[in-house]
């Protein structure tokens, strides 16, 4: 018999906000044409857009920064190595002789993995606490694709 836990929605809390940027921004896309064909002459992440053809932000890396914000604030990143017992490592950078780890935390009263959510194989698993929307932008800005160094994708060659 499975105890499977029903969820009832409480209530709302909506957060808007303004994201002011004060150096470029860079978010990219796959390197498809409009026609849906790959083409040589192209940058390797040309800007995504929305359906006006302005430049935004998709909520999904809005979502991805926060919760690496609040798993840098929260010590959620922790040197580990690959027997870690503080919980499964994620991610191993190497660095020196050690290994830093993003680590999940085993913790089922864990905030930021109440908030953001866990991986779907996750036995702790619980509905999501959070949902973010695109950021689209307010006024008309320049976007420009710099190619002042460029990598020619067939001879693997640099031009500078």
């Amino acid at each position: 018999m499975s105890k499977d836990k029903t969820w009832q929605l409480a209530s709302r809390v909506f957060i808007t906000g303004q994201i002011m940027l004060v150096s470029d921004l860079h978010i990219g896309a796959d390197d498809l044409s409009v026609s849906g064909e790959y083409y040589f002459a192209s940058p390797n992440n040309p800007i995504i857009r929305d359906y006006k053809n302005d430049p935004m932000i998709p909520a999904s890396s809005l979502k991805g920064c926060m919760r690496s914000e609040m798993d840098l604030q929260y010590h959620k990143f922790m040197i580990a190595n690959e027997d870690s017992r503080e919980g499964e490592v994620v991610k191993l950078l190497r660095k020196g002789n050690k290994s830093i780890g993003a680590v999940l935390c085993n913790n089922p009263n864990c905030w930021v993995e109440k908030v953001f959510g866990r991986p779907s194989n996750d036995p702790l698993r619980e509905p999501t606490r959070l949902q973010v929307c695109d950021s689209l932008i307010e006024e008309k800005v320049e976007s420009i694709v710099r190619t002042e160094n460029a990598i020619h994708r067939i001879l693997s060659s640099a031009n500078p």
